[in-house]
């Protein structure tokens, strides 16, 4: 580390300060990704400080709402003539500071300490940085809903399903693909997903099945096919005793929950999330007549 006298120009006005030129100490992200899973939604947060010349920028309260707080240090960044003599004073070695690789600015770094005495150096910080100090870190939380299994049977709960008779289980193939959400504050990202696993049909009298899949829909073109993939059950008896002469169909749909933290420790299984859907329906007994 050396001391030297710099005179910075700007336009007519000479101001002669003096500063110790030092290499930028590195940029580093600290801080945690959190999620949860509450059954309807699934949602990733991440809350992270950079540290820049060891002074730690101060985070605001959200991404959407930001406030800056006071820091110890301000920063501004040299241009021009400025800029140029801190690279030649970093190329000719008068000083330990040294340009970094990539794409970055020279700033001017003015801190200020607890008796009012301020001390100014001039640092490198790369643009892949937060070029931003004053407000490096910040709070984020995203959230993403589930969806309800939008259950389908054939024959459709408008019409009667008849004893002794398959009925053709599904849910809407669209709905059968991963909900993803991501949160990212000051490098640490919380990254969420919602993947679906299985469907458990409780067929209203005391039967359940469970498929692992979301069946396979019904094609009416091909009405005597039993499709690949089909989740299929079997009445063997009426609802005509049952409340209301229905049973009350409900498809579960079992979510597999994970995060995977990036730029902090944390991630794994965040457990199962169910959805369900319920609607009624009639099942009919059809007598055959011997002549």
């Amino acid at each position: 580390m050396r001391s030297s006298r710099v005179i910075w120009m700007a336009g007519t006005t000479a101001l002669v300060v003096s500063l110790v030129i030092v290499t930028s100490p590195p940029v580093l992200a600290d801080g945690t990704a959190d999620a949860w899973n509450d059954g309807a939604t699934v949602g990733g947060s991440a809350e992270g400080q950079v540290t820049t010349g060891g002074e730690p920028a101060q985070p605001v309260s959200s991404k959407r709402s930001a406030s800056r707080r006071p820091n110890p240090c301000n920063f501004s960044i040299l241009d021009g003539e400025d800029a140029a003599a801190a690279e030649g004073f970093a190329n000719s070695g008068w000083s330990s500071a040294k340009e970094g690789e990539g794409p970055g600015k020279w700033y001017r770094k003015v801190c200020t300490d607890e008796q009012g005495q301020s001390k100014g150096t001039v640092v490198w910080v790369a643009d892949r940085e937060a070029v931003d100090p004053m407000v490096l870190a910040e709070q984020a939380a995203e959230r993403v809903a589930i969806p309800e299994p939008s259950a389908n049977l054939n024959p459709s709960p408008a019409q009667n399903q008849i004893v002794n008779l398959a009925t053709l289980l599904w849910i809407d193939p669209a709905q059968w693909q991963p909900v993803t959400t991501s949160a990212s504050a000051a490098g640490v990202t919380a990254n969420v997903a919602a993947r679906p696993l299985r469907v458990e049909w409780d067929m209203g009298n005391g039967d359940t099945v469970t498929c692992e899949g979301p069946g396979t829909p019904y094609n009416p073109s091909t009405p005597d096919v039993t499709p690949d993939g089909a989740c299929l059950y079997t009445y063997r008896r009426s609802s005509a005793t049952a409340p209301s002469g229905a049973f009350t169909v409900t498809a579960t749909a079992v979510w597999e929950v994970s995060l995977e933290a990036e730029g902090a420790p944390g991630g794994g299984s965040l457990g199962l999330s169910r959805r369900s859907t319920s609607f009624p329906i009639r099942v009919a007994e059809i007598q055959a007549v011997n002549q």
